[in-house]
């Protein structure tokens, strides 16, 4: 049964924008994730999946709802942890998105994509601040 639901949500995630059907039934999902938990994880793993297939794809909006979805089913969801951070990475955030994946990390220990992730932008988080900076009224260089 698991398995059918999360292809299910797959299917409709293939949806671009989501309907409102998917809205009610991802709040349906979390209405009865606590009589029948075996269905939230596998939900919410597939809307992980989702997003991050939307954000690879370029569809930075589309990706933040799947993933927002994915955590309204199962707070722990590592993709939606990575699809988070690097959303607020592009959005030139980088505390914020190590700040994603620092608790997709305490909630996902050894998650292979989190740590990948987390090591690669921390130690670029070492770097900012290191270069000297030039600004004019129209660039900082």
């Amino acid at each position: 049964m698991a398995r059918t639901v999360a292809q299910l949500v797959m299917s409709w995630a293939g949806r671009s924008p989501p309907s409102q059907g998917v809205t009610d039934t991802v709040a349906a999902f979390k209405a009865t994730a606590s009589l029948e938990p075996d269905l939230a994880a596998p939900a919410a793993e597939a809307l992980g999946l989702a997003a991050k297939r939307k954000l690879d794809a370029s569809h930075g909006e589309l990706a933040a709802r799947w993933a927002k979805y994915a955590h309204e089913l199962d707070e722990t969801e590592a993709r939606a942890f990575v699809v988070k951070g690097l959303l607020a990475y592009q959005a030139n955030q980088l505390e914020e998105a190590l700040r994603e994946w620092e608790t997709g990390l305490r909630r996902n220990p050894g998650h292979a994509e989190l740590t990948r992730l987390y090591q690669k932008y921390e130690d670029e988080r070492a770097l900012v601040g290191s270069h000297a900076t030039r600004s004019s009224a129209h660039f900082t260089l």
